[in-house]
């Protein structure tokens, strides 16, 4: 970890990011969000945040460490007419591929999934998607990457989604 008197960067200020501008006082809490874009799969990054409360009180907080595993990853809802009545997880297409590929899963309900993609061996390369879904049809793209956003190797995968209420494994195929 880096000493106190380490050079850090400033990324985000209250001062010019209205997201991070206070809105309540003392007798109310409010929580604030600042998503860094300008970050890359696999590397470490440090994080030190400094607070100014209202009567101009600095407060540094405890740097940390957070490094980034995944491609940002799209859920699309394909249709919202005429509701699934099984899950399902369909084959993904095409398959073979070179290497993007388009995985495609059906719930009948609300429901916390969680899709992944492993290796031949059961290596987990990626979380796909992990969260909270209502009923529908949906398509997930991946790019033949892993959760650190290198390229994969051509070879056999498999791809599984599973709740409380499903689970099911699929194979795809990647030729480069």
């Amino acid at each position: 970890m880096p000493s106190a008197d380490s050079i850090w960067l400033q990324i985000a200020s209250y001062e010019d990011n209205e997201a991070l501008q206070g809105r309540g006082n003392a007798s109310q809490q409010t929580t604030y969000l600042y998503v860094d874009n300008a970050v890359f799969n696999g590397i470490t990054y440090l994080y030190k945040l400094l607070d100014v409360d209202v009567n101009g009180i600095r407060t540094e907080h405890r740097i940390i460490s957070v490094q980034p595993t995944a491609a940002k990853v799209e859920v699309d809802l394909i249709r919202d007419t005429d509701l699934p009545d099984d899950y399902d997880l369909r084959q993904n297409y095409p398959n073979p591929c070179n290497p993007d590929t388009r995985i495609e899963f059906s719930l009948p309900e609300f429901d916390r999934i969680s899709l992944e993609i492993f290796s031949i061996t059961g290596k987990k390369m990626l979380t796909l998607f992990a969260g909270e879904l209502a009923a529908g049809f949906y398509q997930v793209y991946w790019a033949g990457i892993d959760k650190y956003g290198v390229p994969v190797a051509s070879g056999i995968y498999f791809y599984t989604i599973s709740s409380k209420n499903y689970f099911a494994t699929r194979k795809l195929v990647i030729l480069r």
